[in-house]
């Protein structure tokens, strides 16, 4: 689920939104992971709850994803000194062919300047005061 904030240079503020951004983490994620991320469900509100399924009106979407065994995770293989070079050069590998195959776009390239990398994270370091 997205969390209905409003940070700028990202906005969860609508229902609306937030079902368009779950699926767009669903086509960008299984770019990398297709057997991982797999459709963007709604949630409805029931009168017992909450609920995958209808009756009830749609109340927030999230993103339906295969669960991980918890062994799979960086974390979990670098404590155990599962992570070397092998492992290493793989990931490497995988996301050379990844951004090779994806050319960016004029649009794309602007977000990775000073000036607008600056507006991220200073509207980012300005939302985590306010909380």
């Amino acid at each position: 689920m997205k969390k209905p904030v409003n940070l700028g240079f990202l906005d969860f503020s609508t229902l609306e939104k937030r079902r368009y951004f779950c699926q767009r983490e669903i086509e960008l994620n299984r770019r990398l992971c297709p057997e991982i991320y797999l459709e963007a469900v709604p949630i409805y509100e029931t009168d017992s709850g909450f609920s995958f399924k209808t009756p009830g009106g749609i109340v927030e979407y999230a993103v339906k994803m295969k669960k991980l065994p918890p062994d799979w995770f960086l974390n979990e293989l670098l404590e155990k000194n599962l992570v070397g070079e092998k492992e290493i050069d793989r990931v490497i590998s995988v996301l050379h062919r990844f951004y090779q195959a994806e050319p960016p776009t004029p649009q794309i390239e602007q977000w990775g300047s000073a000036e607008k990398l600056k507006i991220s994270t200073d509207e980012n370091f300005a939302f985590r005061r306010l909380r």
